[in-house]
């Protein structure tokens, strides 16, 4: 079975339906041949016991059943039961049968198969005076009213306990007890309704001037906001691509060529 397909030589539909095989030249693969009561391929197994009959779309005679093929004389599915002989056949006309009685709980559907209701709508955030105080989960994600960061960040919802407004940003208390206080914290010095935290250090010109601008303790590229801000260019992992501006930029003591990052630069070879 090189193809590993469970089907083996000729009984293996790429090597009996190939007009280029000659070795299959005898193939069980129709109607007729599936009903002849003949192992016309040679393989151990006849007519709807081949594979090659029961397992193909283009033959008719090999359904599964003997429904249907009541009165052919043969033993469509091979169980041993021919025709009228067969259960599958009880209904059938020509064996006296008639229709079953229609089933009562045809087309109810289980609660359990039933299409549930779909989920809230992201969308849908909560915020707003009247979702934030109402001591629902508006949004369906779990967290209700000042517990949701849409509430707990919006500076027009009394959600004082928590830092975003320029009165918790300016109080000396870490509010959201996170670890950063007042305009370290990045919900008041990145926050566009936060104003106390006028002094940044997200640009390329403050993350390189050796000031601790926004006097979190952090300065230039040891400050995330300089580190992790896709907008500042200075402060990169590697000093590679940044080997001519007398910056060390990966601040690991080297500058330019003196970094190894720059060996493979074309300005210091």
């Amino acid at each position: 079975d090189n193809d590993a397909n469970g089907f083996t030589d000729c009984d293996d539909f790429s090597c009996q339906h190939n007009p280029f095989i000659g070795a299959c030249g005898n193939i069980e693969n129709t109607d007729r041949r599936c009903s002849d009561g003949v192992d016309n391929d040679g393989n151990g197994f006849t007519d709807c016991e081949d594979f090659s009959c029961s397992r193909n779309p283009l033959v008719g005679v090999c359904n599964g059943t003997e429904d249907g093929f009541c009165v052919d004389g043969r033993d469509n599915d091979g169980d041993g039961a021919t025709d009228c002989q067969d259960f599958d056949c009880r209904f059938a006309a020509a064996c006296g049968g008639e229709p079953p009685p229609p089933d009562p709980d045809a087309g109810v559907v289980p609660p359990e198969d039933r299409p549930r209701p779909a989920p809230l709508d992201p969308r849908f955030h909560e915020m707003g005076l009247a979702r934030c105080t109402n001591g629902l989960d508006d949004d369906g994600d779990g967290r209700i009213d000042c517990d949701d960061f849409h509430c707990a960040y919006d500076p027009s919802i009394p959600c004082g306990r928590l830092e975003g407004s320029d009165a918790t940003c300016s109080d000396g208390i870490d509010n959201d007890a996170n670890g950063f206080l007042d305009c370290a914290d990045f919900v008041c010095n990145r926050n566009p309704w936060v104003t106390v935290c006028g002094e940044t250090e997200v640009t390329d010109v403050e993350c390189m001037d050796g000031l601790d601008n926004d006097g979190n303790g952090f300065t230039d590229c040891a400050d995330f906001s300089c580190s992790r801000n896709t907008l500042v260019s200075v402060c990169r992992d590697t000093e590679d691509g940044f080997c001519l501006d007398d910056v060390d930029n990966d601040a690991d003591g080297l500058t330019d060529c003196l970094d190894p990052d720059c060996f493979f630069a074309a300005t210091c070879r």
